[in-house]
């Protein structure tokens, strides 16, 4: 009985390894050469020693074409996918498709070689031709990666000349989380694009490695200790910084918001300022504003009221917030925060959800109610009123 039983796995296995052979000789790259160079008669293995570096890479990489089909009618097929239409090539064996798919590939490189434009001017082309439908805050953000990222660590690199090692060294050397992931959705974009168009000889978009998500610290408002203490410290500072800071607790406008600015955007007849947004369709909006507050505004203008209010970089006034947060002694706080603490010290002044919504300009109830919204225990209506001396609204 055991006899038996070893024949037959004896004989199973054999049966087993003629198959592979078979699907081998299946599956082996029929190259059409010299067959004393190219392929051992009898193994049909190609002989790496026998062929110089060159064609032994051409030919591997004939070996990986994808897309390849077998057609019913006998004959062979490729498809590529270029500008949102397929191209077809077919031959009557898979030996003359492939050489037609060679002299595809090397029409395409040739037409790279010709391509003169740098890498930066080829992202900003993409991004006046591809990206029209975008609205105005996503176009802007495109541009800054470009302009404040790309630009100066690839310069005047020609856009043929770029490749996989470089743009992945790119992304992983910006520093957070949020300036990685747009860069990284940047520079794949237009790399793909390039492919499509012939720009380049290699789809290098394919083959970056999307930089690892880290867990983003959730953003909420200070609490009236930390408001206290951010006051104190603020008077330290010259009348426009402590205006920028003001304007965003008292108004919650976004950073952009903010930089917009103007003093012939208030309405003094009907207590009213133009805040202009574009975020959200709710975003452009005429919102309430107080005497006291229309009054420490132009107090404090250093510039005429059809020009910017606030004059420094953007940047500058990031830097600004950080730096007097350190002094206040307020930790993990940013910019966006004094947005949050904004919503909220709305809801302790009894302010209905609508009103803090159109507000704060989002456009719903959940993003102002669940989102930038945190109850916090020592927060007051008399304390507010107490800290801000009336500087925000009543309903």
């Amino acid at each position: 009985m055991d006899k038996d039983f070893a024949k037959d796995v004896n004989d199973g296995l054999i049966k087993i390894i003629e198959m592979c052979k078979w699907l081998l000789n299946c599956l082996q790259v029929e190259v059409g050469r010299n067959a004393k160079t190219w392929q051992k008669e009898k193994a049909n293995i190609i002989d790496i020693k026998a062929v110089d570096s060159n064609s032994y890479k051409e030919v591997e990489s004939m070996a990986k074409i994808k897309n390849i089909y077998h057609r019913a009618d006998g004959r062979w097929e490729y498809v590529k996918k270029q500008n949102g239409t397929k191209i077809y090539l077919i031959a009557s064996t898979k030996e003359k498709l492939i050489e037609k798919v060679r002299e595809e590939k090397q029409n395409h490189k040739k037409q790279v070689q010709k391509e003169t434009m740098t890498f930066v001017k080829w992202c900003l082309r993409w991004l006046e031709v591809y990206k029209q439908d975008l609205r105005l805050s996503s176009q802007k953000r495109y541009k800054q990666i470009i302009q404040k990222y790309i630009q100066p660590f690839f310069k005047e690199t020609a856009l043929k000349k770029v490749n996989q090692e470089q743009v992945q060294q790119f992304v992983n050397s910006l520093v957070g989380e949020r300036n990685k992931e747009y860069a990284f959705l940047t520079v794949r974009q237009a790399l793909k694009q390039a492919f499509i168009n012939k720009k380049i000889s290699e789809d290098i978009s394919s083959m970056l490695v999307k930089p690892k998500r880290h867990r983003r610290i959730r953003r909420t408002a200070m609490s009236l200790v930390e408001q206290q203490e951010l006051m104190r410290v603020l008077k330290e500072y010259e009348p426009n910084v402590r205006m920028f800071i003001l304007f965003s607790i008292i108004l919650g406008t976004r950073r952009s918001e903010t930089m917009r600015f103007k003093l012939n955007d208030i309405n003094e007849l009907t207590n009213r300022i133009h805040i202009k947004g574009t975020k959200t369709y709710g975003a452009d909006r005429n919102i309430k504003i107080t005497n006291e507050m229309i009054t420490l505004l132009k107090n404090n203008a250093e510039r005429d009221e059809s020009e910017n209010y606030f004059y420094y970089n953007p940047d500058y006034y990031t830097k600004k917030i950080q730096e007097i947060y350190s002094k206040a002694k307020i930790r993990d706080k940013t910019l966006h925060d004094l947005r949050h603490t904004c919503a909220t010290n709305l809801l302790y002044l009894g302010m209905p959800d609508k009103f803090r919504q159109q507000y704060l300009g989002h456009a719903n109830i959940v993003m102002t109610n669940d989102v930038y919204t945190n109850l916090q225990d020592d927060i007051t209506k008399d304390g507010l009123l107490k800290l801000y001396n009336n500087l925000y609204p009543e309903i």
